[in-house]
């Protein structure tokens, strides 16, 4: 097997390529690959030197050199009988133990050239193409080509050193002082209702009787009554019935209606004693279009509209006087009385009896009454 390399480009070169006539061979144990023969100038004819040609008749005597002493020169043996010889011409000497020497030392790099390349492909490219020079050796001391290139493996890409950024200094902060949690608001409990002041009697009733005994609720003359809303009214001296003040809800389009609600914290508007007063009074007086007067009472066992006590009424314009017997707190569904002892929540909500329309509603002097 002969491995040969492109003179141009270094490409390996096999004997199929030269046998189907792709690849080109030259003279002196060279080739040139079919990529490269289209360019390839014409091969110019190599120096007589680089030619093996064959030993003449007293060529080696011509160029052999005389003996030195301690070495010895093997010649072969003259026939002086041997007619074929002329007197004064030499014998003719052989060359066929250097061509088998030279044969066979190039079979043996072969060889090892063929195993290094299965083992290694860029060491049997070296070994291969120092074989290729051992067999062309005796025919001219030409120079060996440059080593092939190796297209299969493409060349490292170098990695230019990143320059790191220099860290830039970190501010010097000052120390984060954490607070104390908040500590957590607690329902503060609501100061008693302040005392009843003496009032002048109010007018009794229809009938005839004593003077009814009243325990008032809000009248909208300070801050400290225990009110839901009360900061969506206005408190003004129109229409005030108790005190100087009322409290005043305009409902219009965007605000078709206005909710006044009230519980029972901590003892607050008579918790627990409701079941001791006989009505829930309350003077509205109403300024504009009509308006509708409705709202619920509930207690401990009031889950949803069927438990508790509902009313819907309507108002007519100018003042209205509106009593609610607490007898009438009677749930919706089943009809039994609720617990006036244990009242959770009083809810009021005014609104508006046509949607396009306008009104004004003055609420004071919310109370209970005992007959």
């Amino acid at each position: 097997m002969v491995i040969l390399f492109c003179e141009k480009c270094g490409m390996r070169i096999v004997e199929a390529d030269l046998a189907s006539g792709s690849a080109k061979s030259l003279e002196d144990s060279k080739a040139i690959c079919g990529k490269c023969a289209p360019a390839a100038a014409p091969a110019q004819p190599p120096p007589a030197t680089t030619k093996l040609a064959p030993v003449k008749p007293g060529s080696a005597v011509k160029k052999a050199t005389p003996a030195r002493a301690g070495t010895s020169t093997v010649r072969p043996a003259r026939d002086h009988g041997s007619p074929a010889h002329t007197k004064g011409a030499p014998p003719q000497k052989s060359n066929t133990g250097v061509i088998v020497m030279i044969a066979g030392a190039a079979v043996l790099l072969l060889g090892i050239a063929f195993f290094a390349l299965r083992s290694n492909p860029e060491t049997a490219k070296t070994d291969s193409g120092d074989a290729s020079k051992s067999a062309a050796a005796p025919s001219a001391p030409a120079k060996p080509p440059a080593p092939p290139a190796t297209p299969a493996q493409p060349a490292p890409v170098a990695k230019l050193p990143v320059k790191q950024a220099d860290p830039k200094p970190i501010p010097s902060t000052p120390p984060v002082t954490v607070a104390p949690p908040a500590p957590v608001a607690q329902p503060t409990q609501p100061a008693p209702p302040p005392p009843v002041v003496a009032k002048p009697p109010v007018e009794p009733p229809v009938s005839e009787g004593p003077v009814a005994k009243e325990t008032l609720l809000f009248d909208f003359e300070g801050a400290t009554e225990f009110l839901e809303n009360s900061q969506q009214l206005t408190y003004v001296e129109e229409h005030a019935t108790q005190g100087k003040r009322a409290g005043r809800a305009a409902l219009s389009k965007q605000t078709p209606s206005q909710s006044i609600n009230f519980g029972f914290y901590v003892g607050t508007n008579q918790a627990g004693k409701w079941d001791s007063y006989d009505e829930y009074v309350l003077d509205v007086f109403v300024e504009g279009d009509a308006v509708n007067f409705g709202g619920w009472v509930g207690d401990t066992a009031s889950h949803n509209w069927g438990d508790r006590f509902n009313w819907d009424r309507p108002l007519n314009a100018g003042a209205n006087h509106i009593v609610i017997k607490l007898s009438d707190f009677k749930r919706e569904g089943s009809k039994e009385p609720l617990n006036l002892k244990t009242l959770t929540f009083v809810a009021m909500v005014f609104a508006l009896a046509k949607p396009d329309s306008t009104a004004k509603v003055y609420v004071d002097n919310v109370r209970l009454i005992k007959k």
